[in-house]
């Protein structure tokens, strides 16, 4: 296997990392939030802050290069669809698009229901499993899957 395909397994590991602390952070955001007006305490929320801005960045900074990288292996002629309009292209896909459609369902029932940490959990799996849907249903995934 040569540089380039190491390269682009990496780049895509460490955006799905970045995408896993954007979705964390949300999960700080309430508990920071509260600790800000019961207790005085901004670091936390500034911490929260800090790693969402962070990791949204990062994310984007390696979404781009693994775009980049991809781009001069993926034939030309492949010219479907992006990854956000395709569904259950692979077994990885159909199980995150799954868990997707589930956890939209669940926010949009516990946004009207529950407490808003539990609205918060939703939201945060929401974010991380539609993000992945959009990866694992694209092109970039697709020839990372097929180097294997």
């Amino acid at each position: 296997m040569d540089k380039s395909k190491n390269l682009a397994k990496v780049t895509l590991v460490a955006e799905i990392i970045f995408m896993v602390m954007l979705s964390v952070s949300f999960l700080i955001m309430p508990f920071a939030n509260k600790m800000s007006l019961n207790e005085g305490k901004n670091t936390l929320l500034y911490f929260s802050g800090a790693m969402f801005w962070a990791s949204l960045v990062f994310e984007a900074v390696f979404l781009i290069a693994n775009g980049a990288i991809c781009k001069k292996r993926i034939m030309p002629e492949n010219k479907s669809r992006p990854g956000a309009l395709r569904f259950f292209t692979n077994t990885t896909a159909k199980i995150i698009d799954i868990l997707a459609i589930l956890s939209i369902i669940g926010f949009v029932i516990c946004a009207f229901l529950t407490d808003k940490y539990v609205t918060y959990g939703f939201l945060s799996a929401m974010l991380l499993l539609v993000q992945l849907h959009c990866v694992v249903n694209g092109k970039n995934f697709e020839y990372i899957n097929s180097l294997s």
